[in-house]
Protein backbone atom coordinates (compact mmCIF):
# COMPACT_ATOMS: atom_id res chain seq x y z
CA UNK A 1 0.00 0.00 0.00
CA UNK A 2 1.18 3.55 -0.76
CA UNK A 3 -0.02 6.31 1.55
CA UNK A 4 -0.36 9.55 -0.41
CA UNK A 5 -0.44 12.62 1.81
CA UNK A 6 -1.01 16.15 0.63
CA UNK A 7 0.93 18.65 2.76
CA UNK A 8 -0.89 20.46 5.56
CA UNK A 9 -2.59 23.81 5.16
CA UNK A 10 -0.43 26.93 4.65
CA UNK A 11 -1.34 30.61 4.90
CA UNK A 12 -1.31 30.79 1.09
CA UNK A 13 -3.92 28.02 0.99
CA UNK A 14 -6.12 30.03 3.35
CA UNK A 15 -5.71 33.23 1.33
CA UNK A 16 -6.19 31.57 -2.06
CA UNK A 17 -2.66 32.28 -3.30
CA UNK A 18 -1.11 30.06 -5.96
CA UNK A 19 2.00 28.42 -4.46
CA UNK A 20 3.48 26.34 -7.28
CA UNK A 21 7.07 25.49 -6.34
CA UNK A 22 7.46 28.58 -4.11
CA UNK A 23 9.30 27.54 -0.97
CA UNK A 24 8.54 30.11 1.70
CA UNK A 25 5.30 28.97 3.30
CA UNK A 26 5.31 27.05 6.60
CA UNK A 27 2.26 25.15 7.78
CA UNK A 28 -0.39 26.96 9.78
CA UNK A 29 -1.31 25.55 13.22
CA UNK A 30 -4.29 23.94 11.49
CA UNK A 31 -1.95 22.40 8.91
CA UNK A 32 0.25 20.95 11.63
CA UNK A 33 -2.79 19.42 13.36
CA UNK A 34 -3.93 17.90 10.06
CA UNK A 35 -0.63 16.08 9.59
CA UNK A 36 -0.32 15.01 13.22
CA UNK A 37 -3.83 13.54 13.02
CA UNK A 38 -2.80 11.50 9.97
CA UNK A 39 0.31 10.39 11.87
CA UNK A 40 -1.86 9.04 14.68
CA UNK A 41 -3.80 6.98 12.16
CA UNK A 42 -0.62 5.55 10.64
CA UNK A 43 1.20 4.93 13.92
CA UNK A 44 -0.13 1.36 14.45
CA UNK A 45 1.14 0.31 11.02
CA UNK A 46 4.75 -0.60 10.23
CA UNK A 47 5.84 1.88 7.59
CA UNK A 48 8.84 1.27 5.36
CA UNK A 49 9.77 4.80 4.33
CA UNK A 50 8.71 8.43 4.01
CA UNK A 51 9.38 10.22 0.73
CA UNK A 52 8.81 13.97 0.40
CA UNK A 53 8.64 16.71 -2.18
CA UNK A 54 11.49 19.25 -1.81
CA UNK A 55 9.02 22.09 -1.09
CA UNK A 56 9.20 23.42 2.48
CA UNK A 57 5.50 22.82 3.20
CA UNK A 58 5.91 19.16 2.20
CA UNK A 59 9.19 18.74 4.08
CA UNK A 60 7.65 20.22 7.22
CA UNK A 61 4.72 17.83 6.88
CA UNK A 62 7.10 14.90 6.40
CA UNK A 63 9.15 16.00 9.42
CA UNK A 64 6.07 15.85 11.66
CA UNK A 65 5.36 12.34 10.39
CA UNK A 66 9.00 11.28 10.86
CA UNK A 67 8.91 12.31 14.49
CA UNK A 68 5.65 10.43 15.05
CA UNK A 69 6.65 7.27 13.18
CA UNK A 70 10.40 7.18 14.01
CA UNK A 71 11.49 7.29 10.37
CA UNK A 72 13.72 9.52 8.27
CA UNK A 73 12.46 11.28 5.14
CA UNK A 74 14.01 11.01 1.69
CA UNK A 75 13.65 14.14 -0.47
CA UNK A 76 12.56 13.28 -4.03
CA UNK A 77 12.46 15.81 -6.86
CA UNK A 78 9.87 13.74 -8.71
CA UNK A 79 7.35 14.55 -5.95
CA UNK A 80 7.63 18.33 -6.56
CA UNK A 81 4.45 20.15 -7.54
CA UNK A 82 3.50 20.88 -11.13
CA UNK A 83 4.85 24.37 -11.72
CA UNK A 84 3.90 27.59 -13.46
CA UNK A 85 6.46 30.05 -12.00
CA UNK A 86 4.80 33.17 -13.42
CA UNK A 87 1.72 32.50 -11.25
CA UNK A 88 3.62 31.79 -8.02
CA UNK A 89 2.66 34.21 -5.23
CA UNK A 90 -0.35 35.61 -7.08
CA UNK A 91 -3.89 35.29 -5.79
CA UNK A 92 -6.16 32.98 -7.73
CA UNK A 93 -8.62 35.84 -8.23
CA UNK A 94 -5.87 37.93 -9.85
CA UNK A 95 -4.76 35.00 -12.03
CA UNK A 96 -8.35 34.42 -13.15
CA UNK A 97 -8.69 38.05 -14.24
CA UNK A 98 -5.16 38.66 -15.62
CA UNK A 99 -4.62 35.27 -17.27
CA UNK A 100 -8.25 34.30 -17.85
CA UNK A 101 -7.80 32.01 -20.88
CA UNK A 102 -4.70 30.30 -19.43
CA UNK A 103 -6.49 29.74 -16.11
CA UNK A 104 -9.56 28.23 -17.77
CA UNK A 105 -7.35 25.98 -19.88
CA UNK A 106 -5.52 24.74 -16.76
CA UNK A 107 -8.79 24.28 -14.85
CA UNK A 108 -10.82 22.62 -17.58
CA UNK A 109 -8.26 21.07 -19.96
CA UNK A 110 -5.02 20.57 -18.01
CA UNK A 111 -3.94 17.77 -20.36
CA UNK A 112 -3.53 20.37 -23.16
CA UNK A 113 -1.34 22.87 -21.28
CA UNK A 114 2.32 23.46 -22.22
CA UNK A 115 3.29 26.56 -20.16
CA UNK A 116 6.17 27.23 -22.55
CA UNK A 117 7.58 23.69 -22.31
CA UNK A 118 8.38 21.50 -25.28
CA UNK A 119 6.06 18.86 -23.83
CA UNK A 120 2.67 19.13 -22.19
CA UNK A 121 3.04 19.79 -18.47
CA UNK A 122 1.17 16.68 -17.36
CA UNK A 123 3.09 14.46 -19.82
CA UNK A 124 6.32 15.55 -18.15
CA UNK A 125 4.86 14.93 -14.71
CA UNK A 126 3.65 11.47 -15.80
CA UNK A 127 7.20 10.56 -16.83
CA UNK A 128 8.51 11.79 -13.45
CA UNK A 129 5.90 9.69 -11.67
CA UNK A 130 6.72 6.53 -13.65
CA UNK A 131 10.42 6.98 -12.83
CA UNK A 132 9.75 7.52 -9.14
CA UNK A 133 7.14 4.81 -8.60
CA UNK A 134 9.24 2.19 -10.40
CA UNK A 135 11.84 2.61 -7.64
CA UNK A 136 9.35 1.46 -4.99
CA UNK A 137 8.66 -2.15 -4.09
CA UNK A 138 5.02 -3.15 -4.34
CA UNK A 139 5.23 -4.92 -0.99
CA UNK A 140 6.61 -1.92 0.91
CA UNK A 141 4.45 0.43 3.00
CA UNK A 142 5.58 3.85 1.74
CA UNK A 143 4.38 7.34 2.63
CA UNK A 144 4.56 9.91 -0.18
CA UNK A 145 4.19 13.55 0.94
CA UNK A 146 3.46 15.81 -1.98
CA UNK A 147 0.93 18.18 -3.60
CA UNK A 148 -2.51 18.15 -5.20
CA UNK A 149 -1.57 17.91 -8.88
CA UNK A 150 1.38 15.58 -8.33
CA UNK A 151 -0.70 13.18 -6.23
CA UNK A 152 -3.44 13.27 -8.85
CA UNK A 153 -0.84 12.41 -11.49
CA UNK A 154 0.37 9.45 -9.41
CA UNK A 155 -3.15 8.05 -9.00
CA UNK A 156 -4.09 8.57 -12.64
CA UNK A 157 -0.89 7.08 -14.02
CA UNK A 158 -0.87 4.11 -11.66
CA UNK A 159 -4.57 3.36 -12.20
CA UNK A 160 -4.14 3.43 -15.98
CA UNK A 161 -6.56 6.34 -16.43
CA UNK A 162 -6.16 8.91 -19.20
CA UNK A 163 -4.37 12.20 -18.55
CA UNK A 164 -7.59 14.01 -19.51
CA UNK A 165 -9.15 12.66 -16.29
CA UNK A 166 -6.70 14.76 -14.21
CA UNK A 167 -9.32 17.47 -13.68
CA UNK A 168 -11.86 14.93 -12.39
CA UNK A 169 -10.07 14.61 -9.02
CA UNK A 170 -9.26 17.13 -6.30
CA UNK A 171 -7.20 16.32 -3.19
CA UNK A 172 -7.61 18.62 -0.15
CA UNK A 173 -4.75 19.87 2.00
CA UNK A 174 -3.82 17.71 4.97
CA UNK A 175 -5.52 14.62 3.59
CA UNK A 176 -4.60 10.96 3.16
CA UNK A 177 -5.24 8.77 0.12
CA UNK A 178 -4.55 5.03 -0.13
CA UNK A 179 -3.20 3.52 -3.34
CA UNK A 180 -3.09 -0.26 -3.62
CA UNK A 181 0.05 -0.43 -5.72
CA UNK A 182 1.30 -3.38 -7.78
CA UNK A 183 4.27 -3.15 -10.14
CA UNK A 184 3.11 -3.78 -13.69
CA UNK A 185 -0.60 -3.94 -12.78
CA UNK A 186 -3.15 -1.10 -12.57
CA UNK A 187 -3.53 0.13 -8.99
CA UNK A 188 -6.73 0.64 -7.01
CA UNK A 189 -7.73 3.79 -5.14
CA UNK A 190 -8.67 2.32 -1.78
CA UNK A 191 -9.49 5.76 -0.38
CA UNK A 192 -8.96 9.41 -1.32
CA UNK A 193 -9.09 12.73 0.50
CA UNK A 194 -9.46 11.35 4.05
CA UNK A 195 -9.08 13.92 6.83
CA UNK A 196 -8.80 13.35 10.56
CA UNK A 197 -8.98 15.26 13.83
CA UNK A 198 -8.29 14.34 17.45
CA UNK A 199 -11.40 12.14 17.57
CA UNK A 200 -10.80 10.26 14.30
CA UNK A 201 -12.20 10.77 10.78
CA UNK A 202 -13.57 14.26 10.16
CA UNK A 203 -17.27 14.68 9.59
CA UNK A 204 -18.19 15.69 6.05
CA UNK A 205 -18.96 19.40 6.14
CA UNK A 206 -21.49 21.50 4.25
CA UNK A 207 -20.30 22.95 0.97
CA UNK A 208 -21.31 25.69 -1.47
CA UNK A 209 -20.97 23.31 -4.43
CA UNK A 210 -23.73 21.03 -5.65
CA UNK A 211 -22.82 17.50 -4.62
CA UNK A 212 -23.73 13.88 -5.09
CA UNK A 213 -22.82 11.65 -2.13
CA UNK A 214 -22.65 7.93 -2.82
CA UNK A 215 -23.09 5.59 0.16
CA UNK A 216 -22.69 1.83 -0.08
CA UNK A 217 -25.20 -0.04 2.09
CA UNK A 218 -24.09 -1.69 5.35
CA UNK A 219 -22.96 -5.30 5.41
CA UNK A 220 -25.24 -8.31 5.31
CA UNK A 221 -24.42 -11.90 6.29
CA UNK A 222 -23.84 -12.46 2.58
CA UNK A 223 -21.11 -9.82 2.53
CA UNK A 224 -19.45 -11.41 5.56
CA UNK A 225 -19.45 -14.81 3.81
CA UNK A 226 -18.22 -13.24 0.53
CA UNK A 227 -21.35 -14.47 -1.26
CA UNK A 228 -22.61 -12.80 -4.43
CA UNK A 229 -26.00 -11.27 -3.64
CA UNK A 230 -26.73 -9.17 -6.68
CA UNK A 231 -30.29 -8.23 -7.51
CA UNK A 232 -32.19 -11.40 -6.60
CA UNK A 233 -30.89 -11.77 -3.03
CA UNK A 234 -32.62 -9.34 -0.66
CA UNK A 235 -30.89 -9.85 2.68
CA UNK A 236 -31.28 -7.52 5.64
CA UNK A 237 -28.36 -5.76 7.32
CA UNK A 238 -26.35 -7.79 9.78
CA UNK A 239 -25.34 -6.54 13.23
CA UNK A 240 -22.06 -5.34 11.72
CA UNK A 241 -23.97 -3.63 8.92
CA UNK A 242 -26.18 -1.76 11.38
CA UNK A 243 -23.08 -0.56 13.23
CA UNK A 244 -21.36 0.48 9.98
CA UNK A 245 -24.32 2.63 9.00
CA UNK A 246 -24.43 4.22 12.46
CA UNK A 247 -20.78 5.20 11.88
CA UNK A 248 -21.66 6.54 8.43
CA UNK A 249 -24.48 8.57 9.96
CA UNK A 250 -21.90 10.25 12.22
CA UNK A 251 -19.74 11.22 9.25
CA UNK A 252 -22.78 12.67 7.46
CA UNK A 253 -24.30 14.36 10.53
CA UNK A 254 -23.49 17.89 9.28
CA UNK A 255 -25.23 17.32 5.94
CA UNK A 256 -28.85 18.20 5.23
CA UNK A 257 -29.56 16.58 1.85
CA UNK A 258 -31.90 18.00 -0.75
CA UNK A 259 -32.85 14.48 -1.89
CA UNK A 260 -32.13 10.90 -0.84
CA UNK A 261 -32.31 7.99 -3.28
CA UNK A 262 -32.08 4.25 -2.64
CA UNK A 263 -32.43 1.09 -4.67
CA UNK A 264 -35.48 -1.13 -4.18
CA UNK A 265 -33.53 -3.65 -2.09
CA UNK A 266 -33.93 -3.80 1.69
CA UNK A 267 -30.26 -3.42 2.51
CA UNK A 268 -30.17 0.08 0.99
CA UNK A 269 -33.52 1.12 2.50
CA UNK A 270 -32.47 -0.01 5.98
CA UNK A 271 -29.15 1.82 5.51
CA UNK A 272 -30.90 5.05 4.51
CA UNK A 273 -33.20 4.81 7.53
CA UNK A 274 -30.21 4.55 9.91
CA UNK A 275 -28.65 7.65 8.37
CA UNK A 276 -31.53 9.47 10.04
CA UNK A 277 -32.31 12.28 7.61
CA UNK A 278 -35.70 13.96 7.69
CA UNK A 279 -36.17 13.63 3.92
CA UNK A 280 -38.10 10.58 2.78
CA UNK A 281 -35.96 8.39 0.47
CA UNK A 282 -36.97 7.98 -3.16
CA UNK A 283 -36.72 4.37 -4.35
CA UNK A 284 -35.36 3.80 -7.84
CA UNK A 285 -35.03 0.28 -9.28
CA UNK A 286 -32.33 1.52 -11.67
CA UNK A 287 -30.01 1.84 -8.64
CA UNK A 288 -30.32 -1.88 -7.85
CA UNK A 289 -27.16 -3.97 -7.80
CA UNK A 290 -25.92 -5.82 -10.87
CA UNK A 291 -27.76 -9.12 -11.44
CA UNK A 292 -24.97 -11.71 -11.26
CA UNK A 293 -27.02 -14.53 -12.78
CA UNK A 294 -25.73 -17.98 -11.83
CA UNK A 295 -23.09 -16.45 -9.51
CA UNK A 296 -25.81 -15.48 -7.00
CA UNK A 297 -25.59 -17.51 -3.81
CA UNK A 298 -22.04 -18.67 -4.55
CA UNK A 299 -18.93 -17.52 -2.72
CA UNK A 300 -16.18 -15.68 -4.52
CA UNK A 301 -13.85 -18.69 -4.27
CA UNK A 302 -16.57 -20.94 -5.80
CA UNK A 303 -17.06 -18.52 -8.70
CA UNK A 304 -13.29 -18.29 -9.28
CA UNK A 305 -12.94 -22.08 -9.43
CA UNK A 306 -16.15 -22.91 -11.33
CA UNK A 307 -16.27 -19.99 -13.78
CA UNK A 308 -12.68 -18.71 -14.07
CA UNK A 309 -13.11 -17.10 -17.51
CA UNK A 310 -16.29 -15.26 -16.49
CA UNK A 311 -14.65 -14.06 -13.29
CA UNK A 312 -11.46 -12.85 -15.00
CA UNK A 313 -13.29 -11.06 -17.80
CA UNK A 314 -15.70 -9.35 -15.41
CA UNK A 315 -12.99 -7.89 -13.21
CA UNK A 316 -10.55 -6.99 -15.98
CA UNK A 317 -13.24 -4.67 -17.32
CA UNK A 318 -13.51 -6.26 -20.77
CA UNK A 319 -16.74 -8.23 -20.11
CA UNK A 320 -15.98 -10.23 -23.25
CA UNK A 321 -17.23 -13.37 -21.46
CA UNK A 322 -20.86 -12.70 -20.38
CA UNK A 323 -21.96 -14.21 -17.07
CA UNK A 324 -24.56 -16.91 -17.69
CA UNK A 325 -28.12 -15.77 -16.83
CA UNK A 326 -26.83 -12.34 -15.71
CA UNK A 327 -28.04 -9.02 -17.07
CA UNK A 328 -25.85 -7.52 -19.78
CA UNK A 329 -23.20 -5.20 -18.41
CA UNK A 330 -24.05 -2.65 -21.09
CA UNK A 331 -27.67 -2.68 -19.93
CA UNK A 332 -26.54 -2.32 -16.32
CA UNK A 333 -24.36 0.69 -17.14
CA UNK A 334 -27.22 2.26 -19.08
CA UNK A 335 -29.71 2.00 -16.22
CA UNK A 336 -27.19 3.54 -13.78
CA UNK A 337 -26.47 6.29 -16.32
CA UNK A 338 -30.18 6.96 -16.84
CA UNK A 339 -30.81 7.11 -13.09
CA UNK A 340 -27.93 9.58 -12.64
CA UNK A 341 -29.22 11.75 -15.48
CA UNK A 342 -32.59 12.10 -13.75
CA UNK A 343 -30.99 12.67 -10.33
CA UNK A 344 -28.71 15.41 -11.66
CA UNK A 345 -31.64 17.00 -13.49
CA UNK A 346 -33.66 17.02 -10.27
CA UNK A 347 -30.70 18.40 -8.31
CA UNK A 348 -30.20 21.23 -10.79
CA UNK A 349 -33.89 22.17 -11.02
CA UNK A 350 -33.36 25.37 -9.03
CA UNK A 351 -32.13 28.84 -9.84
CA UNK A 352 -29.73 28.53 -6.92
CA UNK A 353 -27.94 25.16 -6.87
CA UNK A 354 -25.35 26.15 -4.24
CA UNK A 355 -25.14 23.51 -1.54
CA UNK A 356 -27.81 21.26 -3.04
CA UNK A 357 -26.95 17.66 -2.23
CA UNK A 358 -28.27 14.31 -3.40
CA UNK A 359 -27.41 11.25 -1.31
CA UNK A 360 -27.58 7.94 -3.16
CA UNK A 361 -27.56 4.78 -1.03
CA UNK A 362 -26.73 1.94 -3.37
CA UNK A 363 -24.49 -1.10 -3.91
CA UNK A 364 -20.88 -2.05 -4.63
CA UNK A 365 -20.67 -2.23 -8.42
CA UNK A 366 -23.53 0.27 -8.84
CA UNK A 367 -21.59 2.86 -6.80
CA UNK A 368 -18.38 2.21 -8.72
CA UNK A 369 -20.11 2.58 -12.07
CA UNK A 370 -21.82 5.75 -10.82
CA UNK A 371 -18.39 7.24 -10.05
CA UNK A 372 -17.16 6.43 -13.56
CA UNK A 373 -20.30 7.79 -15.22
CA UNK A 374 -20.30 11.06 -13.26
CA UNK A 375 -16.59 11.61 -13.90
CA UNK A 376 -17.04 10.57 -17.55
CA UNK A 377 -14.19 8.08 -17.42
CA UNK A 378 -14.17 4.62 -18.98
CA UNK A 379 -16.66 2.44 -17.03
CA UNK A 380 -14.37 -0.57 -17.51
CA UNK A 381 -12.11 1.07 -14.89
CA UNK A 382 -14.78 0.56 -12.19
CA UNK A 383 -12.50 -1.97 -10.51
CA UNK A 384 -10.10 0.90 -9.64
CA UNK A 385 -12.64 2.36 -7.16
CA UNK A 386 -13.42 -0.29 -4.52
CA UNK A 387 -15.82 0.86 -1.83
CA UNK A 388 -16.46 -0.82 1.53
CA UNK A 389 -19.83 -1.47 3.14
CA UNK A 390 -20.84 1.86 4.67
CA UNK A 391 -18.22 3.66 2.57
CA UNK A 392 -18.92 7.23 1.46
CA UNK A 393 -17.73 8.96 -1.72
CA UNK A 394 -18.37 12.63 -2.53
CA UNK A 395 -18.54 14.02 -6.04
CA UNK A 396 -18.95 17.78 -6.40
CA UNK A 397 -19.75 20.08 -9.28
CA UNK A 398 -16.62 22.06 -10.15
CA UNK A 399 -16.55 25.76 -11.19
CA UNK A 400 -15.95 24.48 -14.72
CA UNK A 401 -19.29 22.65 -14.72
CA UNK A 402 -17.95 19.06 -14.58
CA UNK A 403 -18.14 16.56 -11.72
CA UNK A 404 -14.99 15.73 -9.75
CA UNK A 405 -14.22 13.25 -6.99
CA UNK A 406 -13.14 14.95 -3.74
CA UNK A 407 -13.58 12.09 -1.25
CA UNK A 408 -13.62 8.33 -1.74
CA UNK A 409 -14.45 5.46 0.60
CA UNK A 410 -14.62 7.44 3.84
CA UNK A 411 -15.29 5.21 6.83
CA UNK A 412 -15.49 5.94 10.53
CA UNK A 413 -13.05 3.08 11.21
CA UNK A 414 -9.35 2.28 11.11
CA UNK A 415 -7.65 2.68 7.73
CA UNK A 416 -6.65 -1.00 7.83
CA UNK A 417 -10.29 -1.86 7.08
CA UNK A 418 -9.79 -0.87 3.46
CA UNK A 419 -8.23 -4.15 2.36
CA UNK A 420 -9.91 -6.77 0.16
CA UNK A 421 -11.68 -8.60 3.00
CA UNK A 422 -13.78 -5.48 3.64
CA UNK A 423 -14.94 -4.89 0.08
CA UNK A 424 -17.13 -7.85 -0.76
Amino acid sequence: MKYLIRHGQTDHNVRGIYQSTSDCQPLTPTGEKQILSIGRQLEPKRMTSILSSPSFRARQSASLLCHRLSLDAEICDWLAEVSNPKWAGLSKKFIQSKFSSDWKAWRDHPDTVYWGNLNRVLDDKARDVVFGMNRLRASSEDILVSHDHTLRSIMIQQCDLTISSHKKFSIPQGSLSLLDYTNGQPSKIRAMGLRFDDEGPCRISCNKSARIILVRHGATDGNASRIYQGLSSDLRLSHDGLQQMAFSAELLSKIEPTFIFTSELRRTQESAEILGFSKHPIQDSRLNEFDYGHWVGKTESEVMSQFPDEYRKFYDGSHSQPIHEAESFEGFKKRIRDALFDIVKKLMSSNDIAGRTAIIVTHDVAARIAICELLKINPSTFVRFPICNGGISVIELSPGGYWRLVLHNALNTDIADRYDHAYF
